[in-house]
């Protein structure tokens, strides 16, 4: 099993709106792609900024391509991220799992 991890960031007064695009939007899509194993949304407000967190699980690379495309490494973005999500990284993370 793989899991593919972003990080993002947000300003503090947007927090709850992204919260809620996150897990009615992004997670929803990954849930329903063949190959998904789970998703995980994590949000820590810290100062002035709210740190996301986004953890989808994978049976393997290849069921990635189901949601990333060909190059899995690259960040995985609706319009709707850009509006509130400050220097979107461009590329994702991703770990074997070997025990949860």
């Amino acid at each position: 099993m793989i899991a593919r991890i972003w990080h993002g960031r947000t300003k503090k007064e947007h927090a709850d709106k992204y919260w809620k695009f996150l897990t009615n939007n992004a997670e929803d899509d990954c849930r329903k792609t063949k190959g998904n194993c789970g998703v995980s949304v994590y949000r820590r407000i810290a100062g002035d900024y709210a740190d996301f967190m986004f953890i989808s699980l994978w049976e393997s690379k290849e069921a990635i391509h189901n949601y990333a495309g060909e190059d899995i490494e690259k960040a995985h973005y609706f319009p709707e991220d850009l509006k509130y999500v400050i220097n979107p990284p461009a590329q994702v993370e991703h770990y074997e799992i070997f025990s949860v």
